[in-house]
């Protein structure tokens, strides 16, 4: 025993961290630059919604001068988009000289490695509802949702059911009050002029769909919806009109801001409900010659 504690207090233990802890860009450098174009633009604009909460200009250009180790290009979309005009100088490594990565790119830490199945299983979708709505429509729209393995909600005004164009009654699970669009993966207008007239006349409808249209999900309207956005015009009813009104209203197939959804005419087939795009909602694409697809300024 004696001779045990002996040898351990010759070999003298050192606890400490290994020199590639201070390290701290490598990481994050392989993570940005495995991400397709789209989710690196989506990194520079939560930087960027994030950093904007920061009222201490240095604490910004702080975080910039950071950014600058991991990635040139994602510094500089965060300092445009806080108006910065000059770039601050790199923050100085801890580790001058750090080992020369092994990997540089994973297509693995992408998150559209995973497409998915191009299946709506398990989406929820939103059906508007009011006094006078096209039952038989809602619950046609809510029985193929259902096959394909998606949930339709019908929501109005209030928790309670609405008489349809035909007398039935229709029970409203959901309240636009309380449950505002981006919660949906999809939206359904209905048809039914008294029920198009009784929901135009609600601001939280206005606000469902806005909230909708803004976060590029997919949305359906009937021809009594469109018929209603095509004369509703700017200060109608003292607001302005929700942006999917006038877009479907145009009786064409627009893109959204994002260029990833669409807004349906309500004649024909309309187009599948398409997977989760993920990071790649409500995005703006900077610098053509990084990205070739992207939309210049």
């Amino acid at each position: 025993m004696p001779a045990r504690i002996r040898a351990d207090e010759e070999q003298g233990k050192v606890r400490a961290k290994p020199e590639k802890f201070a390290d701290h860009y490598t990481q994050a450098r392989l993570f940005f630059e495995s991400q397709t174009p789209v989710e690196q633009v989506h990194i520079a604009n939560a930087f960027r919604f994030e950093l904007s909460k920061v009222t201490v200009p240095a604490v910004r250009e702080r975080m910039v001068a950071s950014l600058r180790n991991a990635s040139e290009w994602l510094a500089r979309q965060v300092a445009d988009g806080l108006g910065m005009e000059e770039m601050p100088a790199p923050l100085p490594l801890a580790l001058p000289n750090p080992a020369t990565p092994e990997v540089t790119k994973s297509p693995s830490l992408s998150l559209l490695a995973r497409p998915g199945d191009g299946s709506i299983k398990g989406r929820k979708v939103a059906l508007l509802v009011a006094a006078g709505v096209e039952g038989e429509g809602i619950k046609a729209i809510q029985a193929a949702l259902l096959e394909q393995g998606a949930v339709g909600r019908p929501g109005g005004a209030a928790h309670r059911a609405v008489q349809t164009a035909a007398g039935d009654m229709l029970d409203a699970d959901a309240s636009l009050e309380n449950e505002p669009g981006f919660l949906f993966d999809a939206l359904v207008l209905p048809d039914g002029a008294e029920a198009v007239a009784a929901l135009a006349q609600d601001g939280h409808t206005a606000e469902f769909i806005k909230d909708q249209f803004r976060h590029c999900k997919t949305i359906g309207a009937g021809r009594v919806a469109r018929t209603a956005g095509a004369r509703r015009r700017p200060g109608d009813h003292g607001q302005e009109p929700a942006p999917g009104r006038h877009r479907t209203a145009a009786g064409r197939r627009r893109r959204c801001a994002c260029g990833r959804r669409r807004l349906h005419r309500g004649d024909g087939e309309a187009p599948p409900l398409r997977p989760r795009d993920g990071p790649a909602a409500g995005l703006n694409t900077h610098e053509k010659e990084r990205h070739p697809h992207a939309r210049p300024r």
